[in-house]
């Protein structure tokens, strides 16, 4: 009894689709930005803070992407904060650091603070942002009999 061949025309003709599936997949995204900006972290808990002291915190950030990223606007979303960087265009490779300083005063508990950093890569036309946040237990510092506060 004779053994029949099967072709192998269909799994060549299954080959070559992927192929060019894959190859254009690659050249329609070809020089598209990569993943995003790095960050070391999105969240800082400083854990016990006196009231009335003054906290100062840094976040780094790091430009994955493969064209320049500028950094259009800072938001502290509470009037005890300030936020500044160290450079406003972050070159691919390159990083930043962003610096808020947030002043305790007036206030206990358990307190958490948003800043934002608004920014856009270069060619695109829409905006992104970072929301990073700065938690601590805010106490009110022990007054000794004579008026000095006791650390």
């Amino acid at each position: 009894m004779p053994v029949q061949r099967q072709s192998s025309i269909p799994l060549v003709i299954g080959v070559t689709f992927l192929l060019s599936a894959v190859a254009v997949f690659i050249t329609a995204y070809a020089g598209q930005p990569t993943d995003a900006l790095v960050v070391d972290s999105l969240n800082r808990d400083l854990g016990l803070i006196p009231n009335g002291s003054e906290q100062q915190v840094r976040f780094s950030i790091a430009n994955a992407y493969t064209v320049p990223v500028e950094i259009t606007q800072l938001i502290g979303h509470c009037t005890c904060a300030s936020v500044r960087v160290s450079k406003k265009t972050i070159r691919p490779g390159e990083s930043a650091v962003l610096t808020t300083t947030i002043s305790y005063a007036g206030s206990t508990g358990r307190l958490v603070r948003e800043i934002e950093a608004i920014y856009i890569v270069k060619d695109e036309m829409q905006a992104r942002s970072l929301t990073f946040s700065i938690e601590a237990n805010v106490f009110e510092p022990e007054k000794s009999l004579e008026g000095e506060q006791v650390k």
